[in-house]
């Protein structure tokens, strides 16, 4: 009996119900089963939310982007902070987690910087050779490959391939700390996350990428080298002697200002949307991108700036 009122219940609706005739069910057991009628759950179903308006929509596109610029200043103001201001306060970095972060995100990218390198230089001067050789100039792809790799393509390329090996390996650690409440039970130990997660990174990262710059400046001068001998005939000795003609002090410390500044920055974006992580795995996943993708564009708009600035002066 009991079955067969929940049956009618479902499908005929609570009037129904009541009119059926059982000697065994009580009123109760019927109001019971009234609640699982077709009335009672189709009135609660809510009608499906419009279409977001303009300005809403444009809201929820920026606000991941100032969440992240809101991060990565307080890590900036943080490293400024105890970079500069804390070791007169006897509270210094800790350079035995630094090292250890060289050793991780500088000499681990040694041989992938050595290759890309080799293959940059090797491609400029094939790219540059034929038209040179119109002009029957073609010694002077050592000066090209010089200056363009020392001054432009060296330090942006080093800073890319930082970004997308170290860059996102620090956005992942630092949030699946976060998602596992690593970062909670520092604090509550009374351990700075910044100073102790952070900023050895950032430290770490300043000193590789100028390292990594002057590798793959040797790299891709030495992929020219390569090939102006085997191909364009030129001599080892001419292509040296026009490349160290071609290249100035100026070039080489500009370079190495560039990769300091963009090791930093690929740092400090890496670690700000490492902390600000939400959402479990999937948000660890999504700040791995983000980083890569605003590593890459900072880097871009720093090298326009200083390109400005530095042909200006």
């Amino acid at each position: 009996a009991g079955l067969s009122v929940l049956v009618q219940a479902v499908f005929l609706g609570e009037d129904a119900c009541k009119q059926v005739r059982f000697a065994r069910v009580s009123p109760e057991i019927l109001d019971y089963f009234s609640l699982v009628s077709l009335e009672r759950l189709s009135s609660g179903v809510s009608q499906r939310p419009g279409r977001l308006g303009f300005v809403q929509f444009l809201g929820n596109m920026a606000l991941p982007g100032l969440q992240a610029l809101r991060l990565w200043f307080y890590v900036t103001v943080e490293t400024f902070w105890g970079v500069v201001v804390r070791p007169f306060k006897k509270e210094g970095i800790r350079w035995d987690r630094v090292v250890e972060e060289i050793s991780a995100v500088g000499a681990g990218a040694v041989p992938l910087v050595f290759l890309i390198g080799f293959l940059m230089g090797l491609i400029l001067v094939m790219q540059t050779a034929g038209s040179l050789r119109a002009f029957g100039a073609e010694v002077y792809v050592a000066d090209m490959v010089g200056i363009s790799i020392t001054r432009e393509i060296g330090p942006l390329m080093t800073a890319i391939l930082v970004a997308a090996r170290s860059g996102s390996a620090i956005a992942a650690e630092i949030g699946t700390m976060v998602v596992s409440e690593e970062v909670d039970a520092l604090k509550q130990m009374g351990i700075h996350p910044v100073r102790f997660l952070v900023l050895p990174k950032i430290v770490a990262l300043a000193v590789s990428v100028p390292c990594l710059g002057v590798i793959f400046n040797l790299c891709a001068i030495l992929g020219g080298l390569l090939f102006a001998m085997v191909v364009l005939g030129l001599p080892w000795g001419v292509y040296l002697d026009h490349t160290q003609a071609a290249i100035t002090q100026y070039d080489i410390l500009e370079g190495v200002f560039k990769c300091a500044v963009f090791g930093t920055l690929v740092g400090q974006v890496g670690c700000a949307l490492g902390l600000g992580v939400q959402g479990g795995s999937v948000g660890v996943a999504r700040a791995t991108t983000f980083s890569v993708v605003l590593s890459i564009f900072l880097v871009i708009v720093f090298d326009a700036f200083f390109v400005t600035v530095f042909r200006m002066l």
